[in-house]
């Protein structure tokens, strides 16, 4: 089912490493569109439903990885990308509005522990680029 984003935030545009831009190209190469143009579609051009996908594609990558969880799904993913986010010490803002959040307060209340952790992180990092050699 195709629909229109709840808010008027999730109409936004995102920034993508290049990497992924590089390979999405590779793919639409391999899998030009046809029909409606959907990059990630059926055989006949029609969207992939995502609950058949989150089943078939991603339950199995994530238990050959070793990642799978039981009720792990597809928002799985979103808080992955705010964990790495977070983790590689990108500002609060930036990625509030990578995920379309309404404020910071609300990543940060959502992604607290995520945050804390990452601080810590940073500060073992600090440490241990200022130690004496």
């Amino acid at each position: 089912m195709i629909s229109t984003p709840k808010t008027d935030r999730g109409d936004r545009v995102v920034d993508i490493p290049q990497r992924v831009l590089d390979d999405l190209e590779i793919y639409r190469l391999a899998y030009p569109p046809i029909g409606a143009g959907f990059i990630f579609r059926t055989a006949d051009g029609k969207p992939l439903d995502p609950d058949n996908w989150h089943h078939r594609h991603l339950v199995p990558m994530l238990k050959q990885l070793g990642f799978y969880r039981r009720g792990m799904g597809r928002h799985s993913i979103r808080h992955g990308y705010v964990s790495l986010l977070a983790w590689l010490g990108e500002d609060i803002h930036y990625i509030s509005r990578q995920v379309g959040h309404s404020s910071v307060h609300l990543t940060n209340d959502i992604y607290r522990h995520t945050f804390a952790k990452a601080r810590i992180e940073a500060m073992r990092r600090l440490n241990d680029a200022t130690a004496p050699t």
